[in-house]
């Protein structure tokens, strides 16, 4: 999906049904993690990195970089990847009735639909954790920025979360379901306990 902000904007806000809820907490998840790699890489030119941080965090911080790059670059490509899921399911709803392999297909396309924001909330869960890593090694002026990264986040799991459900509401695997669901519920946990800690630190920052 090679779109300028805008003309997005105006997809999202159009009568298609893509892009939708999916596409853009894959999308939310892309911004947070820039946010967090901005600011992370602002901190490098300034005294907390040079002369705060040991030698081995120093390397753990550029190594977190790296894979924080590839995580924010895997949730861009999520946001059309979601929107290539969706429009599959619509098709297999579309094959006639009288075809044997309707059924076979639909309940495939909406495993896929399930896995893309699976892939979502897996890859935003990576991309947190990496930002409770830097939320003391990088300059205090920014952390409004890493704030609002994390509350992004927070908004993208959960997007993501609800289509992953949604989907999963009309799969006749239960095996797969309960699967499914146990992995996102363990997610929902991790990103719970990791949202409080990375809040405490801000709060403890910030003034007001």
């Amino acid at each position: 999906m090679d779109l300028k902000l805008n003309e997005y904007i105006r997809e999202v806000r159009s009568s298609n049904p893509t892009p939708g809820g999916g596409s853009v907490s894959a999308l939310g998840g892309a911004l947070a993690s820039s946010l967090v790699i901005m600011v992370s890489s602002l901190s490098k030119s300034k005294k907390i990195y040079r002369q705060t941080l040991e030698d081995d965090v120093k390397k753990a911080y550029d190594e977190n970089l790296e894979k924080l790059t590839k995580l924010s670059n895997r949730l861009a490509s999520l946001v059309e990847l979601d929107c290539d899921a969706f429009n599959k399911v619509a098709n297999a709803y579309k094959i006639s009735k009288d075809n044997n392999n309707r059924d076979i297909q639909i309940q495939n396309s909406l495993k896929q639909a399930s896995e893309v924001p699976l892939e979502t909330c897996s890859t935003i869960l990576d991309s947190i954790k990496l930002l409770y890593f830097y939320i003391d090694k990088t300059i205090q002026s920014a952390i409004t920025d890493l704030g609002c990264a994390c509350a992004l986040f927070h908004s993208s799991f959960y997007g993501a979360s609800l289509n992953v459900k949604t989907n999963l509401e009309s799969i006749e695997d239960k095996e797969y379901v309960n699967s499914t669901l146990e992995q996102l519920e363990n997610m929902e946990n991790e990103m719970y306990n990791v949202e409080g800690k990375i809040y405490s630190i801000i709060k403890g920052v910030m003034k007001y």
